[in-house]
């Protein structure tokens, strides 16, 4: 109940969305949709699951100044879980203010809050402890930031911890996002670093080639 709620309060949106004017009007949506992370990103093991319902508030200021955002489905292992999303952006300048608002204090506080809220609605209960702290994502292999917020429902039992992890990259004029629910440890850094490199790889690849429109 925990990870669907943190899940759901953070999904990415439709599964491609033009939102702002693009500068390259009809390709920016086949690029987004083409950028999000699939199963083949994956161990063995892991499952598509269903798109997660609902939006997050903290992240929507910065959808809306996409030219098109994408949102792949949610995948499952055990209780760790993991959602992507791609943003493409009119050019780099307005891409890389969007990084920094992602990985920013302000969100990390925001999503942490609204976490808790959708949490209490969910269950009638309250999370006792939440942990927020930055992330660092060096060596993935492209421009990016991240968080870490651990919600405890409990001190006297940390086997009840779900820690998320939101990471964005950027490469040229988009932004990926992964959201990587572990629990009560945080995902498998090896997990979160190769997928941290095949976003950046997809992002690179989707707005090299000419985009497949209508996919």
């Amino acid at each position: 109940m925990v990870a669907a709620a943190l899940l759901a309060g953070c999904g990415g949106g439709d599964p491609a969305t033009p939102a702002a004017p693009a500068a390259r009007p009809g390709d920016d949506a086949a690029i987004a949709r083409q950028a999000v992370i699939g199963l083949d990103a994956f161990p063995a093991g892991w499952a598509a699951q269903e798109r997660p319902k609902g939006r997050s508030s903290c992240l929507g200021a910065v959808r809306r100044t996409a030219a098109a955002t994408s949102a792949s489905p949610a995948f499952r292992h055990g209780s760790d879980q993991v959602q992507s999303s791609a943003m493409v952006f009119r050019d780099a300048d307005r891409a890389e203010r969007a990084l920094r608002r992602l990985v920013s204090d302000a969100t990390r506080r925001c999503y942490a809050e609204e976490s808790t809220e959708a949490y209490r609605k969910g269950t009638g209960d309250t999370f006792q402890r939440v942990q927020a702290q930055a992330l660092s994502v060096r060596g993935f292999g492209a421009d990016g930031g991240g968080s870490r917020v651990r919600f405890s429902p409990s001190v006297e039992d940390p086997s009840t911890d779900v820690v998320v992890d939101l990471i964005a990259v950027r490469v040229g004029r988009a932004v990926g996002t992964e959201l990587l629910i572990g629990s009560p440890r945080p995902l498998d850094a090896a997990v979160r670093a190769r997928l941290a490199r095949r976003h950046a790889a997809l992002l690179e690849s989707a707005l090299r080639e000419p985009p497949i429109i209508g996919v």
